[in-house]
């Protein structure tokens, strides 16, 4: 259906519960009454018969997200508050606009994502069999933290840059980073205080994204760099990391720089 903002931009309800995986109609009223989707606009029916309802295309990435996470336990409220309704910039996050024939692409990118978060959410609690509180809470709090857009997108270019990204979890938050970026952020413990848990992403993305990013390589080709720096007194010396078996290491000098002390002032 034609639209005021251009070409095929608004698809029937049946074919847009069809493509997001809904099972009825009803399902998209109830949603647009509690806010998850906007309001449709009304238009003929295909037949000539009739009216019903149409929406933009970029409402289906909505409806698999909100479908996501009803299937994770969450209700309707808890979804809005999620995801929000600033409709503008909704409409601004899609990439273009397309057809639903062309669908597929689109449609094993929210798969990926699912099948990407379920891996992460499972590998993360085989590390805390032990935990005594409920953990449904932590569940729903790392699942509102992965399913959001600006983690899919990194996750992404990620793979493309063959860089393998570190979940990191304080007892708190939730965060990821490069594996370079992550040691760095260990190394800043002592003056944080902070202990984590850390899981390694690489080989779930590349697992749920396969048909997103066939062409991901089994490891990461973006390596840290082995190089640690001794500070001693106004001197640094930078040194080179050997690994030595699995845990050892073996440290060899590059050279030192000294540090130049700051000029003094006239009296």
């Amino acid at each position: 259906m034609k639209s005021e903002a251009g070409i095929d931009e608004l698809v029937p309800s049946s074919e847009l519960c069809t493509a997001a995986g809904i099972k009825g109609t009803k399902t998209l009223t109830r949603w647009h009454q509690r806010r998850l989707i906007p309001k449709p606009t009304i238009g003929t029916h295909p037949n000539g018969r009739g009216k019903i309802a149409y929406w933009p295309r970029w409402v289906l990435d909505r409806c698999k997200k909100i479908r996501h996470l009803v299937d994770a336990g969450k209700t309707l409220k808890e979804i809005a508050c999620i995801l929000g309704n600033d409709w503008p910039a909704e409409k601004k996050k899609s990439r273009r606009t397309y057809r639903l024939r062309e669908i597929s692409p689109r449609m094993d990118l929210c798969e990926a994502e699912s099948i990407f978060i379920e891996m992460v959410t499972g590998h993360f609690f085989e590390f805390l069999p032990t935990m005594r509180q409920d953990i449904r809470p932590l569940s729903r709090r790392l699942d509102d933290f992965l399913v959001r857009d600006e983690i899919r997108d990194t996750v992404i270019a990620s793979i493309d840059r063959g860089c393998n990204l570190i979940l990191l979890w304080d007892g708190d938050e939730f965060q990821i980073a490069a594996d370079f970026v992550a040691g760095q952020i260990l190394a800043d413990t002592s003056e944080t205080g902070k202990s984590y848990v850390m899981i390694p992403l690489y080989r779930h993305a590349i697992t749920a994204y396969e048909k997103v990013r066939p062409s991901a390589g089994p490891k990461p080709t973006l390596r840290p760099r082995l190089q640690v720096t001794e500070t001693k007194g106004r001197s640094s010396v930078e040194l080179e990391l050997h690994r030595v078996g699995e845990a050892d290491y073996a440290l060899v000098g590059r050279g030192a720089r000294k540090t130049k002390r700051p000029a003094r002032r006239k009296k």
